[in-house]
């Protein structure tokens, strides 16, 4: 029925072209799923293209990128099929450290994915604590807000 969709139109200034879309509305009943606030152990705030670059590169190598973080080092690495490969990045800066070092693993194909929104600003933030998911935060130019992405680590299969 008509009720279950949005019409959108639009046409050119000189209105020689019109287009015209129907979307079908959908109905979602998913309840809705808060984030709580998480003092993390790591805060690392790095540059957005480096962080798209590095995952870009490690991803053509493995489905899995392990990354270590130090107080004054950040290792991302993999170890795939074809190879294996390590990029370390120092003098990053790293915020309220709470412990030495951490370690942990996620699944390539959703970091790539998150590198989306790198293009859309200068920096990029990310949380990491164990036991929690990794927490990748893109502000957007002139604090117009934010993207978060949500990540949770690799289990072993062990556990």
């Amino acid at each position: 029925s008509s009720e279950d969709l949005l019409t959108l139109e639009f046409q050119s200034k000189s209105h020689d072209k019109t287009m015209k879309f129907d979307v079908k509305l959908m109905d979602i009943d998913d309840e809705e799923l808060s984030v709580p606030e998480k003092d993390y152990d790591f805060n690392i705030e790095m540059s957005s293209s480096e962080f798209c670059r590095i995952i870009r590169n490690l991803s053509n190598l493995g489905d899995i990128c392990t990354i270590q973080i130090s107080k004054n080092s950040l290792d991302f690495s993999v170890d795939g099929e074809i190879g294996e490969a390590t990029i370390k990045v120092n003098n990053i800066q790293v915020k309220n450290a709470k412990e030495a070092a951490l370690k942990l693993t996620f699944a390539m194909r959703y970091l790539k994915l998150f590198t989306n929104a790198s293009s859309l600003c200068n920096k990029v933030k990310l949380g990491m604590s164990s036991e929690s998911p990794l927490m990748i935060q893109f502000e957007l130019e002139e604090n117009i807000g934010k993207i978060m992405y949500y990540l949770a680590p690799k289990m072993d299969e062990s556990d």
